[in-house]
């Protein structure tokens, strides 16, 4: 009785072991397969992504990242931004590093670079990597180059700032969103007073029910050319604005437009 005994325990103790051995195995074959699937997605997005411990310590990057470094793998695995970058901002890189991982909260950034003797700018994502248990063990990052978009964003500042004729951007909830200097001068009103109320209640009274209609075909995808219509000056006055505005994009909730002074022609 006991030689049986002692066979069935020998033989369920057997099972337990082959079963739990099996697991393993299927569990890394399984966390072969999710690393091999994450860095076939990490190297074909257009993103410079890295990973980063609890000390700042790089322990993942794709190739993109250490293109931009013009370094191998073996030369960025292990190493913390000191080791990589100026003294300055690779104490700005910890700094946001550590803010990421005692908050929990994501980061987002536009910061500048010099890249071989010229300034870029790159749109800079961090936000906390955590483990199984919910624990942050580090950073995860990724940020792209848009150098283009900066320079045209401040290319448009410069225009909105010297341009002679009205310029101002709309939304289709009927307020302006942003008004440039000339628009301030025609009418007196300083940029808060212009944002503060609906467009329609600067418009005269004669005038609301053509300017509504103007708005209506706009929504409807009709650009808007040569409409004009009087707008009260701070000092009570009334003046004619002929206007122009390109009917907005299916998905565009802004209006943008120039309007000319045509007071002095009407």
């Amino acid at each position: 009785m006991r030689q049986w005994l002692r066979k069935l325990f020998s033989g369920s103790s057997a099972d337990q072991l082959e079963r739990a051995k099996a697991g393993r195995v299927q569990a890394e074959k399984a966390l072969r397969e999710y690393q091999a699937a994450y860095r076939t997605l990490a190297e074909s997005l257009p993103l410079n992504l890295f990973r980063k411990d609890v000390d700042g310590c790089i322990v993942s990057a794709n190739q993109r990242f250490l293109d931009s470094l013009h370094l191998s793998e073996a030369e960025v695995i292990g190493k913390t931004d000191l080791d990589l970058f100026p003294s300055e901002i690779a104490h700005k890189y910890r700094s946001d590093d550590r803010r990421v991982i005692e908050t929990g909260e994501m980061l987002e950034d536009i910061e500048e670079h010099y890249v071989d003797g010229q300034m870029r700018y790159v749109h800079v994502l961090k936000a906390p990597a955590s483990d199984a248990n919910g624990q942050i063990i580090g950073i995860q990052g990724m940020f792209w180059d848009v150098t283009e978009r900066v320079q045209a964003e401040r290319d448009f500042d410069r225009l909105f700032a010297v341009s002679l004729d009205m310029m101002c951007i709309s939304g289709i909830d009927g307020y302006f969103k942003r008004v440039n200097p000339a628009f301030e001068k025609s009418l007196g009103y300083h940029n808060d007073e212009l944002l503060a109320r609906p467009m329609i209640e600067f418009v005269h009274p004669d005038d609301r029910t053509a300017t509504r209609e103007s708005m209506e075909q706009l929504r409807q995808g009709v650009d808007l050319v040569g409409f004009e219509n009087r707008y009260r000056s701070k000092d009570g006055s009334y003046r004619w604005l002929s206007w122009t505005c390109p009917a907005p994009g299916d998905r565009e909730a802004l209006l943008y437009s120039v309007a000319r002074d045509a007071t002095v022609r009407k």
